[in-house]
C-alpha cells in the first residue's frame, strides 16, 4: 500500500479510502478499487456475480477516452470490487470503499438482514413438523405409561390372589396336621388332595 507517497506493508483490515494499492496476479482484492495505472488486468468476479469469464479492466482515463471516441461497443470498467481475484496483469488502484461500504460488505449485510428478519418456507415447514413430532412423542409416552401401569396392576393382583390361595392352603394343612397328629400317611393323603 502506498499512503502519503510512502510504501508500507499493512493488513487488509487497515486499508483506508484513498490508499494506493499495487494489484498483481493472484491478489484477492481487499476493497473496492478504481484502476489508475496498469496493463492487461483481468479480474475474476465469479465470487460476486457468478460470471466465470474474467473481465478486462482499463484505467479510468482509458475508459473515458474509449467512451469519447466510441471506438468499441463494449467498454471495460475501471472498477474492481472487493473479494474478486486478479487473474492477469499488474497495476495500481485507488481504494474507493472498505468494509461494510464495499460491494462485498453491502451484499453480506443484505443477506444477514434478510436471514435475520424473514424465515424461509422450509424453516417454517420444519418448525411445523418438529411440533407435530413433539406432540406425537408426548402422546406415545402417555400411552406407554398407562399401558405399563395397567400391566403392573394386573400382575400385582394376580400375584396377590396366588399368594392368598397358597397361604390359605398352608393354613388348612397346618390345622389338619394339628388335628391328626403325627400320622404321616394321613398327612400325605391331605397334601395330595390339596395339591389338586
Amino acid at each position: 500500500v502506498i499512503r502519503n507517497s510512502i510504501p508500507i506493508d499493512i493488513k487488509s483490515d487497515d486499508i483506508l479510502v484513498g490508499d494506493l494499492i499495487h494489484v498483481q496476479v493472484g491478489d484477492i482484492l481487499p476493497a473496492d478499487l478504481i484502476l489508475v495505472e496498469g496493463s492487461g488486468i483481468q479480474i475474476d468476479e465469479s465470487s460476486l456475480t457468478g460470471e466465470s469469464k474474467p473481465l478486462k479492466k482499463e484505467t479510468y482515463e482509458k475508459c473515458q477516452e474509449l467512451i469519447d471516441n466510441k471506438k468499441i461497443s463494449k467498454i471495460p470498467s475501471p472498477l474492481m470490487l472487493s473479494g474478486t481475484n486478479c487473474v492477469e496483469g499488474t497495476g495500481y488502484a485507488v481504494v474507493l470503499a472498505v468494509g461494510d461500504y464495499s460491494q462485498k460488505g453491502i451484499i453480506k449485510r443484505t443477506i444477514d438482514n434478510a436471514q435475520e428478519n424473514n424465515r424461509t418456507p422450509l424453516e417454517l415447514k420444519l418448525d411445523d413438523i418438529a411440533g407435530i413430532i413433539g406432540w406425537f412423542g408426548m402422546a406415545a409416552g402417555i400411552v406407554t405409561l398407562v399401558a405399563l401401569s395397567l400391566r403392573f396392576g394386573l400382575m400385582y393382583l394376580n400375584q396377590t390372589k396366588s399368594y392368598n390361595k397358597q397361604s390359605a392352603k398352608k393354613d388348612l394343612l397346618t390345622q389338619y396336621r394339628d388335628e391328626i397328629g403325627k400320622d404321616d400317611s394321613l398327612l400325605a393323603k391331605f397334601k395330595k388332595i390339596f395339591k389338586k
